[in-house]
């Protein structure tokens, strides 16, 4: 009997550990958001955003330039997409009812922004100082992403 509890134990501990292995698995330089805004070819290679405590929300933008210091650029003229999310683990299809959770499409200096009206974004992990997630945001063809990303938190 005490052998069965032994394995019982063992098989219950390594299901345990090995769902925190997804997270750990989830890598976001592997597989980041790319796709196209404006009809051009746009990949991120930064995030941050900011937390608001009062409404519990992360705002924020992706980059398409590999930052030393994400949270020192708070605008940009680049293409880049702005994002809102509950900052909470979950899958947000979008656009939410509420507007929740939203993706915009920015286009070069501003000249157009247009809201993902299709898609979703699942935050995966988060913390005080990051947040880990994957995005599949569509308006049309020439613009839509998909990805996985890392969004770090300025505040």
């Amino acid at each position: 009997m005490k052998h069965l509890y032994l394995v019982i134990s063992i098989v219950s501990l390594t299901s345990i550990f090995s769902c925190g292995s997804d997270i750990n698995d989830f890598d976001p330089e592997k597989s980041p958001v790319k796709g196209v805004i404006g009809g051009e070819d746009w990949e991120y290679q930064s995030a941050n955003g900011l937390y608001n405590a009062s409404y519990g929300f992360i705002e924020g933008r992706m980059l398409p330039d590999s930052l030393a210091d994400p949270c020192a650029v708070r605008v940009t003229s680049k293409p880049h997409l702005f994002f809102r999310v509950p900052a909470q683990r979950y899958n947000f299809n979008l656009p939410t009812i509420d507007g929740s959770a939203v993706v915009n499409f920015n286009f070069d200096n501003g000249s157009k922004n247009l809201t993902a009206s299709g898609g979703y974004i699942e935050i995966v992990e988060i913390s005080g100082n990051y947040a880990i997630g994957a995005l599949n945001a569509v308006f049309d063809d020439e613009n839509e992403v998909q990805g996985t990303f890392l969004i770090q938190i300025c505040n």
